[in-house]
């Protein structure tokens, strides 16, 4: 009432990142396998790779009821209201677990480490080359005679999981050879199958290897009966 002190009232603007992810690729290749209405019921626009902020003791920031700020398909990207503090930047996207459905994974080393301040804006560029996936191509053998038909699948240990992802394709053809594309980079087991003689008998191998970003890798494998 008349003469009263005023009060003063603060209001965190937050700060503001701004920038592009390389290459802008990886939004394309890391474009998840598992399609809304498929196995996961979710807009494609929520489907697509995106970055998530985390904070002190796992504290994490992303657009409510999404999973992660998106990136457009030039890997650019906005982010804005980001409490002042330190944060880590992490590359967020999904893909398809071994049992059929969608998972999102913040896997890897950060994209960035940052220390921020109230209304700051940040200008970056993200490296995010460690994330592209891979390929596989390969020829299944036994006795140096290649065998048409044998199934495969690639279980990939990803997020300290081991098997949580897989990547299967069409049989080996004719000549017993097998293609795999987008294997997330990192270790991973290939499980082959092969059933011979009118199903009489069935063999199995499996294999570790290393997928190396962006690159094939060369996944032979001989068949051994017991």
């Amino acid at each position: 009432r008349g003469g009263g002190a005023a009060v003063e009232i603060g209001v965190s603007l937050g700060a503001t990142l701004v920038g592009r992810v390389v290459p802008a690729a990886i939004v394309e290749r890391l474009d998840p396998a598992c399609r809304p209405g498929n196995r996961l019921d979710r807009e494609q626009g929520e489907l697509a790779p995106g970055l998530v902020l985390r904070g002190p003791g796992g504290r994490r920031l992303a657009p409510p009821g999404k999973g992660a700020f998106p990136m457009a398909s030039d890997g650019t990207f906005r982010v804005e209201g980001v409490p002042p503090g330190e944060w880590e930047v992490n590359l967020f996207w999904w893909a398809e677990t071994a049992r059929g459905s969608c998972r999102g994974l913040e896997a890897g080393p950060p994209l960035a480490r940052l220390s921020l301040l109230d209304g700051e804006r940040r200008e970056l560029e993200l490296d995010a080359r460690s994330f592209l996936p891979g390929s596989v191509r390969g020829q299944i053998l036994l006795d140096g005679i290649p065998v048409p038909g044998a199934t495969w699948t690639l279980f990939v240990e990803a997020g300290g999981e081991r098997n949580l992802l897989q990547v299967t394709g069409p049989p080996t053809d004719a000549q017993g050879e097998f293609h795999a594309a987008q294997v997330p980079p990192g270790s991973c087991w290939l499980r082959v199958e092969a059933v011979l003689g009118g199903r009489q008998e069935t063999l199995y191998a499996e294999e570790r290897l290393t997928i190396h970003p962006g690159q094939e890798t060369l996944g032979n494998m001989a068949l051994r009966r017991a």
